[in-house]
């Protein structure tokens, strides 16, 4: 059908979409493309509104379409990308990024997408040279230093990771990714009040950051702030009541308060969730011989240590407990495990805000 007979439909979809009406507009693009198959901006289009709709398998084959009609586009291409990245698709999303940043170099927005995906695909050297491309198109990008920070986070600079965070947040405080990843830099630094001041502004900032609650939890716990870590732990599983790992945290640090039966509670709930969970069993039965209940706390070590045959911790306590055979000394890795981590495991994830 010519061009000129779907002219009509296209203006009416172009209204629908200035008015809010996206589902009326997509229908009328599935319309215009049924008519007339090789008109690859009603493809692109179409694939938009999917986006736009959250239909995201049909945003790649429409844009997938709409490529193969006009390969020289860039919107197709970043509209694919886009989709991709949101399917965790992050290295097939930054081939398509490329695409457009080699058909227009200069398009800022394809190299912050492009830097997010190569960051989600762990390719952090790629990352680094994206996020510095856009810096120096834009000093006052914030989100860009951010990016900048995780990537030399995760490429274990430290210092140059916390110098581009707290840039990020002095060009835009209200990000509270950024806050949050700000503080668990502090905190892998032992800057412990420190951390903790960036965790408190992350959860003002956005009130049901779940995780920043919990490592609120963690840092508050570390300084024998047990009252206010037990209100993080809880906030956190109001938000995520399902998280094992929360369960798990709050039941440490109700331990060192010597609430013993909430602290069983929680170890409990947290294998209920997670039933391979070696750290809930080995902490499950410290409160049970705590509780002198020493016969299933020797099979929870028991448990611990079939699923983790280097818990230390759980090894040395079967002897102790009689269990097996004891040691002439304590292992040092027992000993370490002691000291050097005391305040328990948690889940240490940098984050980026996605947002499409």
């Amino acid at each position: 059908m010519p061009p000129n007979d779907t002219r009509a439909l296209t203006e009416q979809a172009l209204t629908l979409i200035q008015t809010g009406n996206l589902s009326q507009a997509r229908a009328l693009y599935e319309q215009i493309c049924r008519l007339d198959p090789r008109d690859a901006e009603a493809w692109m289009m179409l694939g938009n509104l999917h986006g736009r709709l959250g239909a995201y398998d049909q945003v790649v084959t429409c844009c997938r379409r709409a490529i193969e009609l006009r390969p020289d586009t860039v919107d197709p291409y970043m509209f694919l990308g886009n989709a991709l990245l949101y399917q965790r698709q992050p290295a097939e999303a930054a081939a398509c990024y490329q695409k457009v940043v080699a058909l227009q170099p200069d398009m800022i927005p394809a190299w912050v997408m492009l830097g997010r995906a190569q960051i989600e695909a762990g390719r952090f050297e790629a990352a680094e040279e994206c996020c510095r491309k856009v810096i120096a198109a834009q000093p006052d990008f914030a989100e860009a230093h951010g990016n900048l920070g995780v990537v030399l986070h995760k490429l274990n600079r430290p210092h140059e990771a916390l110098a581009s965070y707290q840039q990020a947040l002095r060009l835009n405080p209200n990000q509270p990714a950024v806050c949050y990843n700000h503080g668990l830099l502090l905190q892998e630094q032992g800057r412990l009040a420190e951390a903790e001041a960036s965790y408190r502004e992350a959860v003002r900032l956005k009130p049901d950051y779940a995780q920043a609650h919990a490592n609120l939890g963690y840092v508050l716990r570390r300084q024998y702030k047990l009252d206010q870590a037990i209100a993080a732990y809880r906030e956190a599983l109001r938000i995520a009541p399902e998280n094992a790992e929360h369960h798990h945290n709050l039941g440490l640090t109700l331990q060192d308060h010597g609430r013993h039966d909430e602290a069983d509670a929680c170890q409990r709930i947290a294998l209920r969730l997670k039933p391979d969970y070696a750290e809930a069993y080995s902490a499950l039965a410290t409160v049970l011989q705590t509780k002198r209940e020493y016969p299933e706390a020797i099979v929870n070590y028991e448990k611990a240590l079939r699923l983790d045959p280097d818990d230390a911790q759980a090894r040395y306590m079967l002897s102790a407990l009689g269990a097996t055979p004891a040691p002439s000394t304590a292992p040092p890795a027992y000993v370490t495990k002691l000291f050097d981590d005391y305040a328990g495991r948690f889940d240490r994830h940098l984050v980026q805000q996605l947002e499409y």
